[in-house]
């Protein structure tokens, strides 16, 4: 059985006046496990991203976190702290000791998950931003962020012979 995963998220290019954290979006199969991109834009504070820190809440009947794995910046190269201890919300956060950080455009880290949904069940996928910060300590605005979703969805019948 043939089936592609779609996942949304970041973009190369965006340009954007404000920093701002988007959470991908992706649509799976029940029992799936998948990766959702966290990403930030737009980061063009002099000394660069230095900390991040959020919490994401789900629905915990639809998709449970496994994990967190590295996003694409090699400053930011180690896994986040990933605890989703609590079911529904996963509090994820990294830091760099560089004397400055990275700036522009990339994922911050993967958020790991499986679908334990049921097909046609869909979870927002909702951000709340504790802390942004640079290199120095200081936080980084203004600042925005964009939610993701994830929709688990029915399996490709296949045709019958006759």
């Amino acid at each position: 059985m043939a089936f592609a995963m779609a996942i949304t998220g970041w973009q190369a290019g965006a340009a954007s006046a404000d920093t701002t954290i988007v959470v991908g979006s992706a649509t799976v199969l029940p029992g799936q496990s998948f990766s959702i991109p966290i990403s930030i834009t737009g980061v063009a504070d002099s000394k660069g991203l230095g900390a991040y820190d959020l919490t994401l809440t789900y629905n915990a009947s639809v998709i449970t976190i496994t994990g967190c794995s590295s996003g694409t910046n090699a400053q930011f190269a180690e896994p986040a702290a990933c605890n989703a201890s609590t079911a529904g919300t996963v509090r994820i956060n990294d830091f760099i000791s560089q004397l400055t950080g990275p700036t522009g455009d990339f994922v911050l880290c993967q958020v790991n998950a499986r679908a334990i949904g049921s097909a046609g069940q869909p979870t927002s996928l909702s951000i709340n931003l504790i802390n942004l910060g640079n290199a120095n300590g200081d936080e980084i605005e203004p600042r925005n962020t964009t939610d993701g979703t994830v929709t688990v969805a029915a399996p490709a019948r296949r045709p019958r012979c006759p």
